[in-house]
C-alpha cells in the first residue's frame, strides 16, 4: 500500500510541486492579515467568569488603566518644574485616547470659606513666583489625597497620571497611546528633569516594539542555525535547502490559516515559527537520510526513494501524531493564548509532515541523485565514531546508566512542588531592561502604577447611608495593611476630605442629610463620576498597587475573597474584586492547572500512541520512561534556577513530551523491524544506534538549537521556555542512546 502510493508520489511529481507552489501563493496573501496583539484579557476564554465581572466595572468606570509620568528633579516645587508639569498635562490631555489627565497642577483641594466650602485649584493661576511654588509644596504634602499619589513624600518625583478612555481597550490603540505621549514627553518635558512611563499600555507597547525585533531576528537565526546544521549533517547545497523549504512551507500554510481564522499573534505565538521551524524538520532530515542510505545500498533513484518513504511513513506518522499530541494537550488550558498556540502548532508540525510525505519525495525525484562520493562521506566520518562510542559505552556501562538516571528523575521530582508561579507582566522583561527599571522607579516613588478595584453594588442609593459609607471605608483601612498596596481611594476619601474643610474633623458625615450635602457640593467634580454611579448602587474601592511587586498581593487574593465575603459583603452590599492584580491571580490558577491537566493529557494520549505503534501496552510504556524523565529533571532543574511557572514555562512539560518521544518512535521502531527479523535484543538495538542515531542526533541538535534561540528573546516566558526545552531534549536525546538501550538489554537479557 505504501509503495503504490509513492510510486504514484513520483509520478505526480510535477503536478505535487505545482499545487504546492500555488497553495503557497494563496497562503502569502492570507497572512498579511495576521496583526499582533498584546492585553491582559487576550489570556483569557470569552465566557471567563472573572472576565465577565471585569466587563461589568468596565461598562460603569470605563477605565481601571493609566499611564504614569514619572518626573523627576531634585525639587519638583520649583516654577520651572510647575510649568513643566502643566505643559505635560495640558498636552497629554489633547492626546486621542485619553480619559482624564490628573497633576499637580490639575488638582484642587477644599478651603473653608466662612460657613460655606470651596474647591479651588491647588496650583494657582501661572507662571508662579517662588513664594508660591513654595505655598503649593506646603499645600501638597499636608494633602492626604495629593502625597504619595501625585508627588513623592521627599517633593523630587512629581505624577501625571493618565487615564485610558475605554474606546482604548485594543491592543492597537494602546501602543498609539503610548507612542503618542512619548512624543509628547520629548516636547514638553522641562529640562533637567527626567520622565519615566509605566502601566499596563506602556507593556502593552513594549511587547509590541520587542515583538517585532524578536519576530525577525529570531527567526532569522533559527533559519541560519537549521541550515549549519543541516548542512554539516549532509555535505551538500540541495539536502541543506530541501528541509528548509519543506519547513517554510508548513509556517507559511499556518499563518495562512490564521490569516483566514482571524487570529492574531501574541507573546505566546510569536515563538509558533521558532518551533514550528525546529520540530517540523526532522522528518525531512530522516527522509534524506534514509534516502542516503537506500541510495548506497545500490538502489535506482526511484527504488532507493520509494524504499526509504515506505520504511519511514510508519514511525514519521507516529512521531508526528505524538508531537501534535503534545501540544494539542495545551487545548486542556484555561488560558487562550495557550490554546491557540497548541492548535497552530500542531497545524503546522502536521503540514510538515504532509509537505515531508509529498512535496519532498516529489521534488526528490526531480533532483538529480547525489554522487557515489557524497553518499560514501555519509558512512564514515565523526558521526560513525561517536556512535560506535556509544554502543560500547551502553555495552559496558549498563547498571551504572539506568541507576544515573533514576537518581536524576527522583531527586529532581522531589523539586517540583516546590516551583513556584508568576504571572505579572512586569517580570516578563529581563531584569536589566529599561522597561522593568521605570516600573519599579515609579513603584517607589510614586506609589505604583496599576491597581486592584473592589466593585460594589447595592440597592437603590444604598450608597448614600451612612452605616454603608462606614463599611466601605473600614474595606479601605482593611486593604491599606495588604502587601504592595499604596494608597486606597473610594467616595469616602472625599467626603472625608469635605468634612475636614468643613468642620476641621476627617471622618464621614454621620448623618444622611450630611451626606447629602456633601455630595451636592462635589456633583460638579469629575472624580466623582469615576467613584461612584450616578444612582449610588455602584461604587469602586480602588487600591494603588506596585506592580514591580503585585506577587506578594497576588498570594493574598484568596484571603481577600474570603475577608470580602465574611465581613463586607452581605444582602445589601456587594464587593467583588476585579482589575489588573486581580485577573493576574486568577491567570496564576490557570497556568498551575493548565501545567498539570496538559501534561496528564499529554501522558496518556502520547502512552496509547506508544503501546499501539508497539502493539504492546507494556512495552508502551516502558518506552516512556526515557521521554519522562528528562521532561521530569528539566522542572527539578526550574526550580535549582529559581525559574518560575508562567505562560510560557506552564506548556514545557507537555510540549517537550511530545516532541522528545519522537526520537523514541524511530529507535524503537527500526528495534523492532530487527526483532522481527531474527535478531537478539543486543543485536537490534546496536543495528537501531547505527542506523538511526546519525538522524536522531541531528534533530535533535536542531530541535535544541531552534528552542535555545528563543533563550536570546526579549520576553522571559519565551526565553525560559527555549532555555529549559533545549535542556530537555539533550536529556532526552542522551535517554534515547543510553537509557532506553541499557534498559531494553536488561530486560530482556540480550
Amino acid at each position: 500500500m505504501a509503495q503504490r502510493f509513492f510510486h504514484l508520489v513520483v509520478q505526480a511529481r510535477l503536478l505535487i510541486v505545482a499545487l504546492v507552489l500555488v497553495t503557497a501563493a494563496a497562503a502569502a496573501w492570507s497572512a498579511t492579515r495576521v496583526r499582533f496583539e498584546s492585553d491582559l484579557e487576550i489570556w483569557f476564554l470569552e465566557d471567563d467568569p472573572q472576565l465577565a465581572t471585569y466587563h461589568r466595572f468596565l461598562e460603569t468606570f470605563e477605565a481601571d488603566e493609566l499611564v504614569v509620568a514619572g518626573v523627576f528633579a531634585d525639587d519638583v516645587f520649583t516654577p520651572e518644574v510647575l510649568s513643566g508639569l502643566d505643559a505635560l498635562a495640558t498636552a497629554f490631555t489633547a492626546v486621542p485616547h485619553v480619559r482624564r489627565v490628573r497633576a499637580l497642577t490639575t488638582a484642587h483641594r477644599f478651603e473653608a470659606r466662612g460657613d460655606d466650602v470651596a474647591v479651588v485649584p491647588l496650583v494657582p493661576a501661572r507662571p508662579l513666583a517662588a513664594a508660591a511654588a513654595r505655598d503649593v509644596r506646603r499645600a501638597a504634602l499636608d494633602d492626604p489625597l495629593v502625597r504619595g499619589l501625585l508627588v513623592s513624600e521627599d517633593g523630587r518625583a512629581a505624577a501625571v497620571v493618565v487615564e485610558v478612555a475605554p474606546e482604548a481597550n485594543t491592543f492597537e490603540a494602546k501602543v498609539a497611546l503610548v507612542q503618542a505621549l512619548l512624543t509628547e514627553v520629548r516636547a514638553h518635558a522641562p529640562p533637567g528633569v527626567r520622565v519615566r512611563l509605566a502601566g499596563t499600555p506602556v507593556i502593552n507597547e513594549a511587547v509590541f516594539r520587542y515583538s517585532q525585533r524578536d519576530f525577525s531576528v529570531l527567526g532569522a537565526i533559527a533559519v541560519a542555525l537549521v541550515l549549519l546544521i543541516t548542512y554539516l549533517m549532509f555535505r551538500q547545497a540541495w539536502a541543506t535547502a530541501l528541509p528548509l523549504a519543506v519547513v517554510g512551507l508548513a509556517v507559511l500554510w499556518t499563518f495562512g490559516v490564521m490569516g483566514q481564522a482571524g487570529l492574531h499573534i501574541n507573546l505566546v505565538s510569536q515563538s509558533l515559527v521558532v518551533v514550528v521551524f525546529a520540530v517540523g524538520i526532522a522528518d525531512s532530515i530522516h527522509v534524506l537520510a534514509e534516502y542516503q542510505r537506500a541510495l548506497a545500498g545500490h538502489l535506482g533513484k526511484t527504488e532507493a526513494l520509494v524504499e526509504a518513504m515506505s520504511t519511514l511513513v510508519v514511525p514519521c506518522f507516529f512521531t508526528t501524531i505524538t508531537t501534535v499530541a503534545g501540544m494539542l494537550s495545551l487545548t486542556t488550558s484555561h488560558l487562550a493564548p495557550v490554546r491557540e498556540f497548541g492548535l497552530l502548532a500542531g497545524l503546522g508540525v502536521t503540514f510538515a509532515l504532509v509537505l515531508s510525505m509529498t512535496f519532498l519525495p516529489a521534488v526528490l525525484a526531480l533532483a538529480p541523485a547525489p554522487s557515489a562520493a557524497a553518499l560514501e562521506r555519509q558512512d564514515g566520518g565523526p558521526m560513525a565514531r561517536l556512535l560506535a562510542q556509544v554502543v560500547a559505552v551502553v555495552e559496558r556501562r549498563r547498571a551504572a546508566i539506568l541507576a544515573t538516571f533514576a537518581l536524576a528523575v527522583a531527586g529532581s521530582a522531589a523539586l517540583i512542588p516546590r516551583l513556584e508561579v508568576g504571572a505579572n507582566p512586569a517580570a516578563y522583561f529581563r531584569a536589566d531592561d529599561p522597561v522593568r527599571d521605570d516600573i519599579r522607579v515609579i513603584d517607589q516613588t510614586l506609589g505604583g502604577s496599576t491597581s486592584i478595584e473592589l466593585f460594589v453594588t447595592a440597592e437603590d442609593e444604598a450608597l448614600k447611608d451612612p452605616a454603608r459609607l462606614a463599611r466601605l471605608e473600614g474595606l479601605e483601612r482593611w486593604l491599606e495593611g495588604l502587601p504592595s498596596v499604596t494608597r486606597v481611594g473610594s467616595i469616602t476619601n472625599a467626603l472625608a476630605a469635605l468634612n475636614l474643610a468643613m468642620t476641621g474633623t476627617r471622618a464621614l458625615p454621620r448623618t444622611e442629610a450630611a451626606v447629602a450635602q456633601a455630595l451636592l457640593l462635589l456633583e460638579d467634580e469629575p472624580e466623582l463620576s469615576a467613584l461612584v454611579s450616578e444612582d449610588y448602587t455602584r461604587a469602586r474601592v480602588s487600591a494603588r498597587v506596585r506592580m514591580s511587586e503585585t506577587a506578594a498581593l497576588v498570594a493574598e487574593i484568596p484571603r481577600v475573597e474570603a475577608k470580602l465575603t465574611a465581613e463586607f459583603s452581605g444582602p445589601d452590599l456587594r464587593v467583588e474584586p476585579t482589575g489588573f492584580v486581580k485577573l493576574i491571580s486568577q491567570m496564576e490558577l490557570y497556568i498551575v492547572d493548565s501545567q498539570v491537566r496538559s501534561f496528564l493529557a499529554a501522558f496518556v494520549l502520547i502512552s496509547v500512541m506508544m503501546a499501539l505503534l508497539l502493539r504492546s501496552v507494556r512495552l508502551g510504556l516502558y518506552a516512556m520512561i526515557p521521554n519522562l524523565g528528562p521532561v521530569v529533571v528539566g522542572l527539578g532543574v526550574m526550580q535549582l534556577l529559581s525559574i518560575r511557572l508562567d505562560p510560557g514555562t506552564a506548556m514545557l512539560g507537555s510540549l517537550t513530551l511530545g516532541l522528545v518521544v519522537d526520537d523514541t518512535v524511530h529507535m524503537t521502531s527500526r528495534i523492532r523491524l530487527h526483532l522481527v527479523a531474527g535478531l537478539s535484543t543486543r543485536e537490534a538495538v546496536t543495528r537501531a544506534i547505527l542506523e538511526v542515531g546519525r538522524a536522531v542526533i541531528i534533530t535533535s541538535l536542531i530541535l535544541s538549537a531552534g528552542f535555545g534561540v528563543l533563550a536570546l528573546g526579549s520576553f522571559t516566558p519565551n526565553i525560559y521556555l527555549g532555555g529549559m526545552a533545549a535542556v530537555v531534549i539533550l536529556l532526552a536525546l542522551a535517554a534515547d542512546l543510553f537509557v532506553l538501550p541499557a534498559a531494553l538489554v536488561r530486560r530482556q537479557g540480550g
